[in-house]
């Protein structure tokens, strides 16, 4: 499990470089992430937000949207867990 552990931190760590060289581009100005952070002996969920969000209309119903595809996953995700059981 170590190695499949490593691996995803790596990956998650481009992930987040790519995002950070975007950042300093100016081409991301908002940043609404949903973390999972682990401990030993539970995981914790955190909603994190940093930037200037847009409040202009078109820009919260594609808000709207991305969040809708976003539950839509993980209800998939429920379900999928389900069926293995």
């Amino acid at each position: 499990m170590g190695d499949i552990t490593q691996l995803h931190r790596n990956e998650l760590l481009e992930h987040l470089q790519s995002i950070q060289k975007e950042v300093m581009q100016g081409k991301i100005t908002y940043i609404e992430m949903l973390i999972q952070r682990e401990n030993e002996d539970y995981v914790e969920w955190d909603l994190q937000e940093a930037g200037e969000k847009s409040y202009d209309t078109q820009h919260l119903l594609s808000q709207i949207g991305i969040l809708y595809l976003a539950t839509h996953g993980v209800f998939n995700d429920l379900v999928e867990g389900e069926d293995e059981d």
